[in-house]
C-alpha cells in the first residue's frame, strides 16, 4: 500500500516537473530540473542508491554489525566478478534491443543470439546464485525465513503490477 502511494506521488512529481519544463522550456528552473534528473539517473546506473536498500534490509532482518560487514564483503567480491562480464552483457542487450526495435521480430535471429551468449548468461546466473547462497549462509534461521518471505512478497507484487 505504501509503495503504491509512493509510486503515485513520484509519478505526480515527475508529471509536475515535466509540465514545468514544457511550459517554460528556456527557464533556468527547467534546466536545473533536467540536470537533477540526469544526475539521479547516472547515480542509479552506478548503483549509488543501492546503499539505501541494504540499510533497509539490514534493519528489517536485524543484522549484527559482523553480519553487515560480511554481506558488504560478499557483495564487493561478487561485483568484481560481474564487472568482468559487463561489456559482453552490454553487447548482448544492444543486439536484443536492435532485434526488438525492428519492424518485424526475427525469432530465429533472437534464438541464435541467445545461444551465442548462453555461456555468459549462465555465468551471470551462477554468480547470482553463489551470492545468494553466501548471503543466506550468514543469516540465522529467523532471518532466513524473513528474507525468503519478503522476497516472495516482492516477487508476487512484481508479477501483478
Amino acid at each position: 500500500m505504501k509503495q503504491q502511494t509512493i509510486k503515485k506521488l513520484t509519478l505526480l512529481g515527475v508529471s509536475a516537473a515535466m509540465s514545468l519544463i514544457l511550459c517554460f522550456p528556456n527557464s533556468s528552473l527547467a534546466h536545473e530540473l533536467e540536470i537533477t534528473h540526469q544526475l539521479k539517473v547516472e547515480q542509479d546506473k552506478r548503483g549509488e542508491f543501492k546503499g539505501k536498500q541494504f540499510k533497509k534490509m539490514a534493519k528489517y532482518l536485524q543484522l549484527s554489525s559482523a553480519q553487515r560487514k560480511q554481506m558488504k564483503n560478499i557483495r564487493g567480491s561478487i561485483m568484481k566478478e560481474r564487472a568482468a562480464l559487463q561489456s559482453s552483457m552490454k553487447t548482448f542487450k544492444g543486439q536484443v534491443k536492435t532485434l526488438v526495435m525492428a519492424d518485424v521480430f526475427d525469432e530465429q535471429a533472437f534464438a541464435v543470439l541467445h545461444q551465442e551468449h548462453q555461456p555468459m548468461l549462465a555465468k551471470r546466473a551462477l554468480i547470482k546464485a553463489k551470492m545468494r547462497h553466501k548471503m543466506l549462509s550468514i543469516l540465522n534461521e529467523e532471518q532466513k525465513s524473513k528474507w525468503v518471505e519478503t522476497r516472495e512478497k516482492r516477487r508476487r507484487s512484481h508479477l501483478f503490477n
